[in-house]
């Protein structure tokens, strides 16, 4: 009697050629999502991640491709702040424009009974703080 061949549970990956052929067409306009990526191949996502670790190039793609993606959301907020829309302007000013003091508010935390506030000050509000401070004591 004949030996059946055990058939394997995982499936054959493609030759580095093969993928070089399917990925990028497979990336393209998804922004990197892995999800969409595997739902094109017709295979699973754990998949996608093996060949990422196999050819690193597949992952340059797909962090390509989500940078495209941010650069197409961020065109649209742009134009939303061009058009003027209260909430485009206080999104990028709280976002991007952190670093100028644009912020959302203060930090506020409550344990144990204690409040503890994190307010997040420039340079020059530091110094009207600590001058305030000092003339208290």
């Amino acid at each position: 009697m004949a030996k059946k061949k055990a058939l394997s549970s995982r499936p054959k990956l493609w030759s580095e050629e093969h993928c070089k052929k399917v990925f990028p067409k497979a990336i393209e306009g998804t922004g990197g999502i892995a999800t969409v990526i595997a739902k094109r191949l017709g295979c699973s996502i754990k998949l996608i991640y093996d060949y990422q670790k196999r050819y690193p190039w597949i992952l340059d793609l797909r962090q390509e491709s989500r940078e495209g993606f941010v650069d197409f959301a961020e065109s649209k907020l742009m134009k939303k702040v061009q058009e003027e829309q209260d909430w485009a302007i206080k999104y990028t000013l709280s976002s991007i424009g952190r670093h100028r003091g644009y912020d959302t508010g203060p930090a506020v935390v409550v344990n144990n009974n204690t409040l503890n506030a994190t307010v997040k000050l420039n340079d020059e509000q530091k110094k009207e703080f600590l001058d305030f401070i000092d003339n208290k004591e």
